[in-house]
């Protein structure tokens, strides 16, 4: 109605004048949000990281569905269906890899199926989550020094899928992921102490 279109109009005007009255309009304060937002170093670290991921999984995908070994894949295949069957690893069957190994799996057949593809997917994501905690634990020494870090890793990790396995689920990826990761749990708590906590990336 014209008194609603008057009263938006009449809280609009208000608005601004208060704006130019304490000498800032509120339209440029969230202009201003919107810029410091886009300059923090959080933000350009998160696309740094986002960035180094793509780059990482561009030559990885392609060996979602190459041939793999039948020995090791094909109990990253069997072992989650006989989890779902309700056997427990070391009680009912026999196993060379920690119970995560076949665990971790069986909760994703569970909501999807088993296949090569599904299995490889949770391999790559192993590999990702390890390259992310190698690029968050060289952060501390610079933005550069962790994007390096970042492609140094998934460069090796190309290397080990091209001459070892393909990007098979086992679980000690996973593992080394982990460990990486409390890495940078124990940086965050030595922060006061920068000399020990720039240290533990080289290390």
């Amino acid at each position: 109605s014209d008194r609603a279109t008057r009263w938006v109009g009449d809280e609009m005007l208000r608005i601004d004048r208060r704006g130019v009255a304490s000498g800032r309009s509120p339209w440029g304060a969230g202009v201003t949000s919107l810029a410091s937002l886009a300059t923090s170093p959080g933000l350009r670290a998160s696309l740094a990281a986002f960035c180094v991921l793509v780059v990482v999984t561009i030559p990885l995908a392609p060996w979602r569905t190459d041939p793999g070994p039948i020995g090791d894949e094909g109990l990253l295949l069997a072992e989650p269906e006989l989890v779902l069957d309700g056997k427990l690893p070391y009680r009912d069957f026999g196993t060379f890899y920690g119970p995560a190994t076949s665990m971790l799996p069986a909760a994703v057949y569970a909501v999807t199926e088993p296949r090569v593809g599904i299995e490889r997917a949770i391999g790559l994501a192993y590999r990702l989550a390890l390259v992310a905690a190698v690029f968050a634990l060289a952060l501390r020494t610079g933005l550069a020094t962790a994007v390096a870090a970042g492609l140094i890793s998934g460069g090796l990790l190309f290397v080990q899928v091209f001459a070892i396995f393909p990007l098979a689920a086992l679980g000690w990826f996973g593992g080394l992921a982990l460990a990486a990761w409390s890495l940078w749990f124990l940086q965050r708590a030595l922060a006061r102490e920068p000399v020990n906590a720039t240290a533990i990336p080289w290390a």
